[in-house]
C-alpha cells in the first residue's frame, strides 16, 4: 500500500479505544463458523471505508462461514435480507423500529453509527432487542470509519487517510495543517462517480495508490467545484415567512460529482437573523424505490435531522422516512411528481410549528 503522503501517527493516539470488551464477551464465537452480514451506508465514502476496515479485520482475524456485504441507505428497510441466526454488523447506518423481529432472530447485532437523528430509535431498539449492542457515538465528533477503526483497534488504514474521509463526512472535523493541501484533490477523486455513488472498490483504489489518486483528483476537482457552484446558483427562494426562508434546487436526472463542504460554505452565505433551509432535490430512483431530498441550513436556528424526520412522516406527499445530522439531513419520497413548491411550504410549516425533537417512538 502506498502511504508516502501524510502524517506518520499512531491511529489510536488521539482517542481511546472504545471500552466494549465487557459487552463482547465471546465475539469470536459469534463470527467463526457463522453467517455474518456487514450492513453499511452504501454510496458514502465514510460508509464504504468503515465497511472496508471491518471486512479486513474480520477476514484477517476470524473465520466466518460466509461474510456478506450489504450496501444500503439511511432510514430504509435494512434488515429484511438478514437470515435467522446470523450475526449482523451495521456500520455508518442503523436499523429501524420496523426491523425488530428480524433483529431478534439474529444471533448477534452490533450497531456503530454517528447520525444523531437515530439516537432515540436506537434507545427503543435496545429495549426491544436483547441481543443488540449499541456502540454508536452521536456526539458529532466521530464518523463511521473512526468508530470501526477504534472498535477493531485497526491500523490497516493510515491515520492521515482516515482524517481525509472523516473531514469529508463531518466538516467540523478539522484537518491537520499538513493535509489541507490535499482536501480538494481528495474530494475530486472520491466523488468522481457522482454524489452518493462511492463504492468500496473506489476506496480500495485510493488506499492502494493514494499519491496517484490525489494527482488524479486534483485534475477532476476543477469540474467538481464548477458543478457545485453552478448548482447553487440555480437555487430559488420558494417560501419565505417571518420565521424561515426555504430555498430549493433540482439536481436533474444525472447528478454529477459535488464538493459538499464547498456547497455548505455557499449556503452559509445565505444566513440571516431568521432560519434558512436549503433543499436539494435528487429525483434519481434509489433501490428503495424512492428519491431523496437533502436538507441543509444556513446558521444554527434549526436541527435539520429533526426537520427531516418530521418531513419523513408526511405520507400525504409521498414521504416515507427522514433523518440525519443537525447541520445536514435528508428524507426519502416515493412520489416522483411531488411539487417542489408544496414541499417547501410544508418545510416552512414544520420549521415554524413542528416539534423540536424526534419522538422516542418512530413509525
Amino acid at each position: 500500500m502506498d502511504t508516502t503522503i501524510g502524517i506518520d501517527t499512531n491511529p489510536t493516539a488521539e482517542h481511546e479505544v472504545l471500552d466494549v470488551i465487557p459487552l463482547l464477551t465471546d465475539f469470536k464465537a459469534d463470527l467463526d463458523g457463522q453467517t455474518v452480514y456487514l450492513v453499511f451506508h452504501g454510496g458514502c465514502p465514510d460508509g464504504c471505508l468503515a465497511a472496508y476496515i471491518m471486512r479486513h479485520e474480520i477476514q484477517a482475524n476470524y473465520k466466518p462461514a460466509r461474510l456478506i456485504l450489504f450496501p444500503t441507505s439511511h432510514d430504509t428497510r435494512n434488515a429484511d435480507m438478514l437470515e435467522d441466526g446470523c450475526t449482523a454488523i451495521f456500520v455508518d447506518v442503523g436499523p429501524m423500529l420496523w426491523d425488530v423481529e428480524k433483529l431478534r432472530a439474529c444471533r448477534y447485532v452490533i450497531v456503530m453509527d454517528h447520525h444523531a437523528s437515530k439516537q432515540n430509535i436506537m434507545l427503543e431498539l435496545e429495549e426491544r432487542v436483547p441481543n443488540l449492542y449499541e456502540l454508536s457515538d452521536y456526539g458529532g465528533m466521530e464518523c463511521g470509519a473512526t468508530l470501526v477503526a477504534k472498535f477493531c483497534e485497526s491500523h490497516v488504514v493510515p491515520e492521515w487517510i482516515i482524517h481525509l474521509f472523516h473531514h469529508a463526512d463531518v466538516h467540523e472535523h478539522e484537518l491537520p495543517d499538513e493535509l489541507l493541501e490535499h482536501r480538494d484533490s481528495f474530494q475530486g477523486f472520491i466523488t468522481q462517480n457522482g454524489i452518493g455513488r462511492c463504492t468500496i472498490e473506489l476506496v480500495q483504489e485510493f488506499l492502494a495508490h493514494p499519491s496517484e489518486a490525489l494527482q488524479r483528483g486534483a485534475r477532476l476537482y476543477t469540474a467538481t467545484a464548477a458543478y457545485t457552484r453552478a448548482l447553487f446558483q440555480q437555487r430559488e427562494l420558494l417560501t419565505d415567512t417571518s420565521v424561515v426562508s426555504i430555498y430549493a434546487v433540482e439536481m436533474g436526472q444525472a447528478p454529477a460529482a459535488m464538493d459538499l463542504e464547498l456547497y455548505q460554505s455557499l449556503i452559509d452565505e445565505l444566513a440571516t437573523d431568521k432560519a434558512v433551509v436549503f433543499a436539494t432535490l435528487n429525483r434519481v430512483r434509489l433501490p428503495s424505490g424512492c428519491w431523496t431530498i437533502g436538507l441543509r441550513r444556513a446558521g444554527e436556528h434549526l436541527d435539520m435531522g429533526v426537520v427531516a424526520f418530521w418531513l419523513g412522516e408526511c405520507n400525504f406527499l409521498g414521504f416515507k422516512v427522514g433523518g440525519g445530522h443537525p447541520y445536514a439531513a435528508g428524507a426519502q419520497c416515493e412520489n416522483f411528481d411531488a411539487p417542489v413548491q408544496a414541499i417547501c411550504d410544508l418545510l416552512a410549516i414544520i420549521c415554524t410549528a413542528g416539534p423540536k425533537e424526534t419522538p422516542h417512538s418512530a413509525k
